[in-house]
């Protein structure tokens, strides 16, 4: 019994030397705060641009983002067991958008990797990664550069993403 007591008193007063640490941390985090508020307020607006930068130029993250709309409910449909449907008209590209998805994949067909940039007679074509009308968006990170032929073998089919960032880029795995 006696120890019991002990063992009460201690915890006791651990948790309350926590709840102390615990204020007085967040203490310091709002001086700081405080303290570097405009350096933060930048670095966020910086770091907000790159992410962006760096989420649309990761062609395999743009298709998972696609696929999450429809996950979370965004993909035409009322009922829960019913199919995606189109549920967003058809947008022509602006000149600015085109640029940036040629160079994103880097002018080259997304599916077979032909280059359409260097070959000038190559037709291409602005692909939606997830079709309109199984539920995809206009969204810059749902489109994707095919080649006349790919575009026209895939139709309004589903095709395996390829990665769009270069191999020198990439992450070598270990063999371990």
């Amino acid at each position: 019994m006696h120890y019991e007591l002990l063992y009460n008193d201690d915890e006791n007063v651990y948790y309350e030397q926590l709840q102390e640490r615990d204020l007085e941390l967040k203490q310091l985090i709002l001086s700081l705060c405080e303290e570097y508020e405009d350096s933060i307020q930048a670095k966020k607006l910086i770091y907000a641009q790159d992410f962006a930068e760096r989420v649309f130029h990761d062609r395999v993250l743009c298709e998972f983002i696609s696929k999450l709309l429809l996950v979370i409910g965004f993909d035409g449909t009322e009922e829960e067991n019913e199919e995606p449907k189109q549920w967003i008209k058809r947008k022509y590209l602006q000149s600015w958008a085109k640029k940036a998805i040629i160079a994103r994949d880097r002018g080259q067909c997304a599916k077979c990797g032909r280059n359409l940039v260097m070959e000038l007679v190559a037709s291409y074509h602005f692909d939606h990664i997830l079709p309109l009308f199984q539920g995809g968006t206009n969204d810059l990170s749902n489109f994707q550069l095919l080649c006349e032929g790919c575009n026209l073998e895939k139709s309004k089919n589903i095709i395996p993403v390829n990665t769009s960032i270069p191999k020198y880029l990439q992450i070598k795995k270990s063999k371990n």
